[in-house]
C-alpha cells in the first residue's frame, strides 16, 4: 500500500473529538496550549489568523513545488479530487455526523475537511519535500484533539488545542 493510502487508514481510524477537553498527551508534535471548550475552540478555529497559518502552511507546500518540481505539482488537482472522493465517505461522514450529533458549528467540519485534504497533499508530495503541519496535526487529531488555532508569530509559537 502506498503513502496515501496507509493514510486514508490511519484517516478512518481516527475517534473524531474522544478525547476533546481532557488533558493532552505528551508527545504531540507542537508545542501546544490547551483550550477549555467548544465555545473558544470555535472562536479560534474561525479565526482569520488561524485561517492564515493553515493557508501559509500549505503555501509553502505549493510554492516549493510550483518553484522546483513543477511537473509533479501539474498533478495536484487529480490527487486532491481523488481524495475528496476517497475522505468523503469516511472520515468526513464520521466527523460531519460527530459535529451534527454535538450541535457544533458548521465551519468546525470544514475545518477538518481542509485539514485532513492537507496531510493528504502533504503525503502525497512528501518525497519531493518533506511534511511541516499537516501530516503533524493529524497526529493532534488522532489523539482524540481538535487543533483549533495558533499562538505566537507561524511558524514559531503554539498550537491550540480542544
Amino acid at each position: 500500500m502506498d503513502t496515501t493510502g496507509k493514510l486514508y487508514t490511519r484517516l478512518d481510524a481516527v475517534f473524531w473529538f474522544s478525547q476533546c477537553g481532557l488533558a493532552l498527551p505528551a508527545g504531540l508534535p507542537f508545542d501546544c496550549e490547551p483550550v477549555p471548550d467548544w465555545s473558544e475552540a470555535t472562536v479560534l478555529s474561525g479565526g482569520k489568523y488561524w485561517d492564515w497559518v493553515t493557508m501559509e502552511a500549505r503555501n509553502v507546500l505549493t510554492t516549493y513545488l510550483d518553484r522546483f518540481f513543477r511537473d509533479e505539482y501539474q498533478k495536484w488537482n487529480g490527487i486532491a479530487e481523488e481524495a475528496k472522493e476517497l475522505l468523503a465517505g469516511g472520515p468526513w461522514a464520521k466527523v460531519e455526523a460527530y459535529a451534527k450529533e454535538h450541535e457544533l458549528e458548521h465551519f468546525i467540519s470544514s475545518c477538518v475537511r481542509w485539514d485532513t485534504l492537507n496531510a493528504v497533499m502533504e503525503a502525497a508530495y512528501e518525497r519531493f519535500n518533506p511534511p511541516i503541519f499537516f501530516l503533524k496535526l493529524l497526529e493532534v487529531y488522532e489523539s482524540g484533539h481538535f487543533p483549533c488555532g495558533w499562538e505566537g508569530k507561524f511558524p514559531k509559537g503554539r498550537l491550540l488545542v480542544l
